[in-house]
């Protein structure tokens, strides 16, 4: 998300999706080329506790 921008992301409402040139999780033998798409979400906190006071 680092390298994330206007040219590279796209926005859907509450999300946000992209291409990015550091790959995650991808095992260095892993066979080329490789995309690697990633998204965020924006979610709404729907409990009644706080995130924090489990």
């Amino acid at each position: 998300m680092s390298t994330w921008n206007d040219t590279n992301t796209v926005r859907i409402k509450n999300f946000i999706i992209g291409f990015s040139y550091d790959l995650e999780f991808v095992p260095e033998c892993f066979p080329n080329p490789v995309v690697q798409l990633d998204f965020g979400a924006d979610i709404s906190w729907v409990l009644d506790e706080k995130p924090d006071e489990c």
